[in-house]
């Protein structure tokens, strides 16, 4: 029985959020204050804390994701399609085979509805491609939250770019007031640009981050098609065996009609053969009637 997604989802997320604040500790006692990195990380550390935990949250899911999708493919790819033309016993024998275990996988699912549909006299090949539209768009619907955290990662870095940004100009006006001392302009100035560094360092992470994600969704997708396509390979083999079984009981059904007038008509041939034996002995027993009258 396959667990909710948005369970899983949520379980992983609260997995995620505690595995960056492990990381945030640990590097914090691990890494020397004054280096690039340690500022890098911890000059703006709430932007940088939020996409950490997005990060492996995506991390997380996509491992899930893949390892589920991992076991159905090694499952139904360990499968072979009847090497035999399918009837209706050869169906029902094959539905009654499917392993309990393994009726929710999606390659069981479709070649259950397959057989099923067969056995109804439904039209396969059309169900066939409804139900390969429906696995496409199932993969599709199974990246809307890697998807999401593609899309939310970048903005939360570009939002502490632009706080970053806002605390720096804010010090324009005590820039001005200041321009005529050397030393305090300079200090303002230092830390002018230490607001600007944090905040390219926030969108800098973010992007990073970013480009995994879309390797990674990519890479998952890819894999997903792939075996979508092998269950929809599958599903029109088994079409085929059925359709062979059908294209011969068509032959046959076809030639019944002549084999009926083939019939008929020898029926009709021996029938005319009686009809004229009768006749003629009729005939010929009514005329000897006749001549022994005359001779009498």
């Amino acid at each position: 029985m396959k667990k909710s997604w948005h369970l899983n989802s949520v379980w992983l997320l609260t997995v995620a959020g505690l595995a960056a604040f492990s990381v945030i500790i640990v590097l914090r006692n691990t890494m020397p204050p004054g280096t690039y990195v340690y500022g890098f990380i911890f000059n703006f550390l709430p932007i940088q804390f939020i996409n950490t935990w997005l990060f492996i949250g995506a991390l997380f899911l996509t491992a899930a994701r893949y390892g589920s999708f991992y076991k159905e493919a090694e499952v139904s790819q360990s499968i072979r399609i009847a090497d035999f033309n399918v009837a209706e016993k050869d169906a029902r024998y094959l539905l009654e085979q499917i392993p309990e275990q393994y009726k929710s996988l999606a390659f069981f699912q479709r070649i259950r509805e397959i057989l099923k549909a067969y056995l109804y006299r439904e039209d396969v090949m059309r169900l066939n491609e409804e139900l390969a539209r429906r696995d496409y768009e199932r993969v599709a619907r199974g990246h809307l939250i890697l998807n999401s955290f593609r899309q939310i990662i970048p903005v939360v870095g570009f939002l502490g770019t632009v706080i970053g940004l806002s605390k720096g100009m804010a010090k324009f006006p005590e820039i001005s007031s200041k321009a005529g001392r050397i030393s305090e302009l300079k200090e303002i100035l230092r830390s002018f640009s230490q607001d600007l560094s944090v905040a390219f360092d926030t969108t800098l992470l973010a992007l990073a981050y970013t480009i995994v994600i879309i390797l990674l969704i990519a890479f998952l997708r890819g894999k997903e098609e792939n075996h979508a396509e092998r269950i929809n390979s599958a599903a029109r083999e088994l079409i085929l065996r059925m359709q062979a079984v059908q294209d011969q009981e068509n032959k046959e059904n076809q030639k019944l009609p002549e084999k009926l007038l083939q019939t008929l008509q020898k029926s009709n041939s021996e029938l005319v053969n009686v009809l004229n034996t009768t006749l003629e002995n009729g005939f010929l027993t009514r005329l000897e009637g006749i001549l022994k009258e005359q001779k009498q």
